[in-house]
């Protein structure tokens, strides 16, 4: 569904502090931390965009090993969960949707990327000892990254193969029953040709008791297998290939509903004030702040399968090669992936569950007690089997001269066909097709009025068309815009940056099923947003501090 008003304005002030003091550190100046925020090699306090950058010194100092370790390090960005790791939320500058992995086509408005590489699928079982360097580039970026990075842009780097043969081996024990096993070697081939091979083992035993049976919740296990190649020939051409693994397998996700009674989202469906008498129903979504749990609620009896097992293929190729002055890059993308996710919640120790009432055209149904035997509420079983690929092809000038240019185009294929099960009926059967296809063709121009000023122009022109089908519908839409970015940067000494940027940006709309076809409203626009942001890059202390300050104005609109 789309929720249309005229516009939200948010204003924001960041400031990002950063002492340089470990010995790893201090031995590497601040100014030779490069980043590929506008993909190309820039220095971070050069970039005229607000980054967050985490090398690998920072990611092994903080112990990071997960991107909620990444957040809680990272003015401007959140992450959570809506139910385990099968429905992420990373949100960048308060940009969120509470229904983003939960409704058929809802997506976040901040995307990963793996190697510059956009990467649709959850990142929760990444392995981090093989990242090299995180990125969190914050703002509209969907002029230069492209697809539902109006609000951000998270970059992970691996690991370069190294020009030596070296060995990693990690183990690490900790509470909760929980334990990891990594091992890796990288190292060269012959003179031109390298190889890296890592091999990880995951296990978490959960922290919050079920009330139901006593047993644990929120288990969690991952499996993963890394294969790097590259290769490196004469006029600066290079190829990489990455081939990857991963096996999820999660036990029952620790999520509870509330009593609608503690509900503030008044008058909605979802608070007390909509029902009366013996009709009133107990359970919820929350809508105020979530008091501290120690335990969750799911009847393992009441779904065919608990949990998350998932299975991920992925292939990612990239190429390089000079031509002259200009350099010619580029890269594919392959992911296949099967998910199964099961889950009850209708919290019910007798013998009643919750159906689903017709309500109006509009919200499609409401929960009321049914006999035992009907589909509980709130309980799902689902294989989701997602296929999607991409190419990405680049030609830019050398990044030393006064004029510097680049032009690309993009070209992105996705769907996910989903299939469903009750109780009543076991069996997997059909339940819809989701497919996007994405075109765009992306430039950028700076060129650099003297020594101290320079200016910057970017924009994306794209095409998406969304579709959707079940057993009774057949919908589709598209979108298609541009999304422009000015920058202007003048570098008052050596050690201080200011810069000044206007930029725009959009996430993509999409159609709203049975429910908003009956009502009328068989699809929703796109969100967008217009972004001012002012910026001031500070180096101190030869480098060992740094100090980056940014303050903005978001102003959206068609916010879903």
């Amino acid at each position: 569904m789309n929720i249309k008003i005229l516009s939200q304005i948010s204003l924001g002030l960041a400031i990002s502090t950063t002492m340089i003091s470990s010995p790893s550190f201090a031995q590497q100046n601040v100014d030779e931390i490069i980043v590929t925020a506008r993909k190309v090699d820039e220095s971070l306090q050069d970039v005229p965009v607000a980054v967050t950058a985490l090398t690998r010194e920072s990611i092994e100092n903080l112990n990071i090993s997960s991107i909620e370790d990444i957040a809680r390090h990272t003015p401007g960005f959140s992450y959570s969960q809506a139910f385990g790791r099968a429905t992420e939320r990373p949100v960048v500058r308060g940009a969120g949707n509470i229904l983003a992995g939960v409704q058929y086509g809802v997506e976040a408005g901040t995307s990963y990327f793996i190697d510059g590489q956009y990467y649709s699928g959850e990142i929760s079982s990444l392995d981090m000892n093989m990242i090299e360097r995180v990125e969190v580039v914050k703002g509209p970026q969907s002029a230069l990254f492209g697809r539902n990075s109006y609000a951000g842009a998270i970059n992970f780097i691996t690991k370069p193969i190294s020009d030596e043969t070296q060995y990693d081996v990690l183990a690490e024990f900790a509470e909760h029953d929980t334990y990891t096993l990594y091992g890796a070697v990288r190292g060269p081939l012959s003179d031109n040709t390298g190889m890296s091979l890592s091999i990880r083992q995951y296990e978490y035993g959960g922290e919050y008791t079920n009330a139901f049976d006593g047993a644990m919740m929120g288990e969690e296990e991952s499996k993963s297998v890394q294969l790097a190649l590259r290769t490196e020939g004469d006029n600066g051409a290079s190829l990489k290939l990455n081939i990857g693994y991963n096996e999820d397998q999660d036990g029952p996700r620790a999520f509870s509903l509330f009593k609608s009674d503690n509900n503030n989202c008044y008058p909605g469906y979802r608070s007390n004030n909509y029902y009366s008498g013996p009709s009133t129903n107990v359970n919820q979504y929350f809508c105020g702040v979530v008091p501290p749990a120690s335990q969750g609620t799911q009847d393992t009896d009441g779904s065919n399968f608990m949990g998350v097992d998932r299975e991920t293929f992925n292939i990612m190729l990239a190429a390089d090669y000079e031509v002259g002055d200009t350099i010619l890059s580029a890269k594919f993308a392959f992911r296949d992936e099967e998910r199964r996710t099961g889950a009850d919640s209708d919290h019910q120790l007798g013998g009643a569950r919750f159906g689903f009432d017709p309500i109006n055209s509009f919200f499609g149904a409401v929960p009321t007690q049914r006999p035992f035997t009907s589909s509980p509420f709130f309980s799902t079983d689902s294989i989701n089997e997602y296929e999607d690929n991409q190419l990405e092809i680049t030609l830019r000038s050398n990044n030393d001269s006064s004029l510097r240019w680049m032009v690309g185009a993009f070209i992105y294929e996705f769907s996910n066909e989903e299939s469903s099960a009750t109780l009543q009926a076991p069996a997997h059967a059909f339940a819809s097709l989701n497919e996007i296809e994405n075109e765009a063709i992306f430039a950028m121009f700076e060129y650099d009025v003297s020594d101290n000023l320079s200016l910057s122009a970017e924009g994306r022109f794209y095409d998406e068309e969304k579709s959707f089908a079940d057993n009774n519908l057949n919908q589709s839409a598209t979108f298609d815009g541009f999304a422009p970015r000015f920058v202007a940067n003048y570098k008052v000494s050596d050690d201080t940056l200011l810069y000044a940027s206007y930029s725009e940006g959009n996430k993509s709309g999409g159609v709203n099923g049975s429910n908003g076809a009956s009502a009328g409203i068989p699809t929703y626009d796109e969100e967008e947003v217009e972004a001012l942001e002012l910026g001031l890059k500070s180096t101190f202390m030869d480098g060992k501090l740094i100090t980056n300050i940014s303050a903005y104005k978001n102003e959206i609109t068609n916010y879903q």
